[in-house]
């Protein structure tokens, strides 16, 4: 690693250390922070920190126009914060990418896609039957429900009220709570695994644990288990 680029990762976890004691998430920033420290770290560039080399990063990526504005948003503040130690960093300017208005269309499944994905979970991991089963329940889930994938991930046990088909989602956008319904099939297609992950992940547990939860200590989006009865 270049000295360039380790003084660039220090200053980066200090201030995604910053971000987090004023109270942000700042959990997708970091990742496009730390992102920035790995490519500074391949290109062997060194410092200061310039105007070209946060474009040349936002431009690395494919994907939206959006995102690429959001990446420089974040290295644009990043800079900020970098002049304080470092009076050569360039400031970035604020509307080097147009942002974009234009609303993707949504992509409606048919019934007939929607079972096939279904069925496609039972090939993710051969060896692991649960990951499969997990992953087709939180298909099912979704498709029922409504819900935000991150929504989904972050309800508990507790929010979830199979008797009278009710999920309480919490702090969701804007920071509200909100009850939704869901299909009147859904508590018959989801309990049936959960006994499975409860009796064989689970061993003992309470109301407030994750409903859906990774390998390790954290909610997680992939190779996730439902953990309810």
């Amino acid at each position: 690693m270049t000295a360039f680029a380790r003084f660039l990762g220090e200053k980066a976890e200090r201030y995604i250390e910053l971000r987090h004691s004023l109270g942000y998430a700042f959990s997708k920033q970091a990742g496009t922070l730390r992102a920035f420290v790995r490519y500074v770290e391949r290109a062997q560039l060194d410092a200061p920190a310039t105007r070209t080399m946060a474009l040349d990063f936002a431009l690395s990526f494919g994907g939206a126009a959006n995102s690429r504005v959001t990446r420089h948003g974040v290295l644009r503040r990043f800079y900020e914060y970098l002049a304080v130690y470092d009076v050569r960093t360039e400031a970035l300017e604020r509307r080097v990418f147009p942002r974009s208005r234009a609303i993707t269309p949504p992509r409606i499944l048919t019934n007939a896609e929607l079972a096939s994905l279904i069925d496609a979970c039972a090939r993710i991991s051969p060896s692991t039957p649960l990951r499969g089963r997990t992953m087709a329940t939180l298909i099912g889930l979704l498709a029922s429900s409504g819900l935000r994938s991150g929504e989904v991930v972050r309800l508990d046990r507790s929010d979830v009220d199979l008797a009278n088909g009710v999920l309480l989602v919490r702090k969701t956008k804007f920071r509200k709570d909100r009850l939704v319904p869901v299909h009147t099939t859904t508590p018959v297609s989801i309990i049936p695994p959960l006994h499975v992950y409860s009796t064989r992940a689970c061993g003992t547990h309470t109301l407030h644990e994750p409903l859906i939860v990774s390998r390790g200590s954290s909610t997680s989006r992939s190779e996730s288990r439902l953990l309810i009865e």
